[in-house]
């Protein structure tokens, strides 16, 4: 049984160039992976889009809301895996700060509460008139 899927964040205009891509995994809501094109990063000069992580991570909390299990419904998981332990703490931090995550202490596991993933949805998947 296949529990991965993978979605790609591009425009209408240039739907070639990715913007962003998840991994999510449905066996229980699980964000398995998460990349940011290099011209979208906050660190870029040359940034074209903002918002492209949060748009990604709004919508694996839409998945998770779809979870045929009552127990994991708009719960969504994922873990924090970088290169250096400074790293790692920057990233947990923007977590935190941007989406509303919470981090199980000791571990490289963070989740996003219902309530949280909802107001993220609503912030980036909703249109604006």
């Amino acid at each position: 049984m296949k529990t991965r899927q993978t979605y790609s964040l591009v425009t209408d205009e240039e739907p070639a160039i990715i913007q962003g891509c998840l991994i999510y995994d449905e066996s229980i809501p699980y964000m398995a992976y998460i990349e940011i094109a290099p011209h979208n990063r906050s660190s870029s000069e040359s940034q074209v889009y903002d918002d492209v992580a949060g748009c990604l991570i709004a919508h694996a909390c839409r998945l998770s809301f779809l979870h045929e299990d009552d127990r994991f419904k708009g719960w969504l998981t994922f873990d924090v895996l970088e290169d250096s332990t400074e790293e790692e703490l920057k990233l947990k931090s923007l977590y935190k700060q941007k989406y509303g995550a919470k981090e199980i202490p000791g571990r490289s596991t963070m989740y996003i509460d219902p309530e949280n993933g909802e107001k993220l949805i609503q912030k980036y998947l909703t249109r604006k008139s």
